[in-house]
């Protein structure tokens, strides 16, 4: 059983540095700003051409020493660029992680045009305390041309930066189809009736054949084009060491800077040069994820999640969990596997309190959120829960061990440890819409704007399949024993454990 023996071997590589292997996590994708008070991040920032999609509005107040007071009348408005698409609803109540707020006080509302979601404060005043949270759920049909568009925010606690309102940039994408194939021949009429009386009518001629299916387009991710790099990866991996000793097992992109758990320290990575920028001590870590403005730590072997200020690595809290896998962010709460007890918890981000334990059948080891759901891959099959009452939505069978997932804004995306194969789900209904091969032993997924990355243990490699067929469009060699793979925008990056070199390192595609 896989899970059981990364557990065995991560433990001898905490105490006796003999080897390494450990469970993985793609950190969400979310456009955030901060200002002085409050931040505001729109969550996802990537949406398929033409399709429906949601989204969830977050505002959150940042700002330890200076406590806000919300007021009567207080708005919060998000305007959506008309190159993004047509917002279509929004939910009328809030999603909170606040100790003080309640839903009735807040009012949503379209403002001047449907593109334009107004948050109103309508209670009596009371404290926006620091890392409070609320959150509007949108829904939106996305344009069916493919580009970029701001979405911009304004409310009385932020300023004009050079005479323009703060924005956060959403991506839109679309994978271009073949030809349509040329028509089938004309069946051959029916025979004519005798002369005087109406004969009998003919019988339909058949069917012809279908045509040929055309090539599929190319797609191209709009950060790659914006930095000139249209080739596939970089075909001889850029290599940065992390010294020794060091395991890398997880990544995490935070907008900025790239973050590394190696089960010593969790290291923070400036991307465009693989310049270490800080180092900090937790206990064990073996899992990132990012929720806008820190980074959260799943140290399996000491039961506890540790959430470090992303700006300078400050220690903002170690919170109990027991055995925590992996962890995802849902854009109002953090969620951990549970590996031994085969639960799920719910924390709050604010304070790291539980807000819910439930079970899930098997073992659990990777998650991904849908934007309404999370979806967790447990050694047997995969389960969905609804994120905002952890009620189980269904079980759907995939591979064998399947092990990590990842959300392309579309389908859900599997890796199959036992037979070298990525699942790809319908999220309406848990569907299966395609196997597709992939290297020795698939770990971690990312997805790139465009394609689907595994990060392959056994072979040495990232595999990149395109998201829309899954067709294999290549293998790239990486270092030793990769388990993580994580995307910045522009290039892709993997954690090379380690377990045949010493020390681990990670590479840049």
């Amino acid at each position: 059983m896989k899970p059981i023996r990364v557990t065995m071997i991560v433990l001898l590589c905490l105490t006796g540095l003999l080897g390494m292997t450990g469970p993985l996590l793609t950190a969400a994708l979310a456009q955030q700003q901060t200002g002085p008070n409050v931040g505001f991040a729109i969550t996802p920032a990537l949406f398929a051409a033409g399709q429906p999609a949601n989204a969830f509005l977050t505002v959150s107040s940042t700002n330890p020493a200076t406590p806000i007071t919300l007021q009567s009348g207080d708005t919060f408005r998000f305007s959506f660029s008309t190159s993004i698409g047509t917002v279509t609803a929004f939910a009328t109540q809030p999603l909170l992680s606040s100790a003080t707020l309640t839903t009735g006080d807040f009012n949503v509302a379209f403002g001047t045009t449907h593109n334009q979601i107004v948050i109103t404060y309508t209670g009596a005043a009371k404290l926006f305390a620091y890392g409070d949270a609320f959150s509007v759920k949108v829904s939106l049909t996305a344009n069916s041309q493919i580009g970029s568009g701001d979405v911009t925010f304004q409310s009385r606690y932020f300023s004009l930066v050079n005479g323009t309102l703060p924005y956060a940039t959403i991506s839109v994408v679309d994978f271009a189809a073949g030809p349509q194939g040329p028509p089938g021949p004309q069946g051959p009429p029916g025979p004519q009736g005798a002369q005087g009386q109406p004969g009998p009518q003919g019988q339909t001629g058949s069917q012809g054949p279908e045509g040929p299916h055309g090539p599929a387009g190319l797609g191209y991710n709009p950060h790659q084009i914006a930095m000139l790099k249209w080739y596939d990866a970089n075909q001889a991996p850029t290599t940065f060491t992390l010294g020794s000793p060091s395991f890398p097992s997880s990544l995490a992109f935070d907008g900025a800077s790239l973050w590394v758990a190696d089960l010593f320290h969790v290291i923070k990575l400036r991307p465009s040069d693989g310049e270490i920028l800080g180092a900090f001590s937790t206990s064990g870590p073996v899992s990132l994820t990012f929720d806008g403005a820190n980074i959260w730590v799943a140290n399996t072997f000491q039961n506890t999640i540790t959430k470090l200020r992303a700006s300078d690595g400050a220690v903002l809290g170690d919170f109990a969990a027991p055995q925590p896998q992996k962890l995802a962010f849902d854009g109002v709460n953090i969620w951990a596997t549970n590996f031994g007890p085969k639960t799920l918890t719910k924390l709050r981000p604010s304070d790291g309190a539980i807000l819910g334990v439930f079970p899930i059948g098997g073992f659990p080891v990777g998650m991904a959120f849908d934007g309404a759901n999370i979806w967790v891959a447990n050694e047997e099959n995969v389960t969905k829960i609804r994120a905002s009452d952890g009620a189980n939505l269904g079980v759907f069978t995939v591979g064998s061990i399947p092990q990590y997932l990842c959300y392309d804004g579309t389908s859900i995306w599997v890796s199959n440890t036992g037979d070298n194969t990525v699942t790809k789900l319908r999220p309406s209904d848990g569907a299966a819409l395609g196997a597709f091969p992939a290297g020795a032993t698939p770990e971690e997924l990312a997805f790139d704007g465009v394609n689907i990355w595994t990060a392959n243990a056994a072979s040495n490699t990232a595999t990149k399949l395109r998201a829309s067929d899954g067709a294999l469009l290549g293998s790239f060699k990486v270092g030793p024993s990769p388990f993580a793979v994580a995307f910045d925008g522009a290039n892709v990056w993997v954690a090379n454990s380690g377990l045949n070199s010493p020390g681990g390192a990670i590479s840049k595609l």
